[in-house]
C-alpha cells in the first residue's frame, strides 16, 4: 500500500499547479518570444538568433532520427497531449546538452591555442 506522504510527494513533484504554471511562463518567454514584430534593432537581432536556434534544433531532430527533441514551439504543435512541463523539460535537457557540447568544443579548441600563444 502506498502511503499518503509518497502520494503527496509525487503530486508536489509532477502534478502541482506551480510546475505547470512555471512551465507555461517559461514556454511563453523562451518558446516564441518574438511572435510580435518589434521595432528595435536588438529585437530584430534577437529574433534572427531565435529563428536560428529553432532551425538548428529542428535539423538536429531530423539528423538524429528523433534522438534530440525539436524546439519547444514545434513540440507544442506536434504533440498536443504533452503537458507544458514535459515540453519545457525536453527543451531544457537539449539546451543543457548543447551547452555542455559547446563548452567541451571551446575547451578542446581554444585551450591549446591559448597555451601556445601565452607559452612564450
Amino acid at each position: 500500500m502506498i502511503s499518503f506522504s509518497i502520494l503527496l510527494l509525487v503530486y508536489s513533484l509532477f502534478l502541482s499547479p506551480y510546475f505547470k504554471t512555471k512551465a507555461l511562463i517559461n514556454l511563453a518567454r523562451f518558446g516564441n518570444p518574438y511572435q510580435y514584430r518589434q521595432p528595435l534593432r536588438i529585437d530584430k537581432i534577437g529574433k534572427a538568433l531565435w529563428m536560428a536556434n529553432v532551425i538548428v534544433r529542428a535539423a538536429l531532430h531530423k539528423v538524429s532520427f528523433g534522438l534530440f527533441p525539436p524546439a519547444a514551439i514545434i513540440l507544442c504543435n506536434q504533440n498536443p497531449e504533452l503537458s507544458y512541463y514535459q515540453i519545457m523539460r525536453r527543451a531544457n535537457l537539449l539546451t543543457l546538452g548543447l551547452g555542455t557540447f559547446v563548452s567541451f568544443l571551446v575547451k578542446r579548441l581554444c585551450l591549446p591555442l591559448w597555451l601556445c600563444i601565452f607559452k612564450s
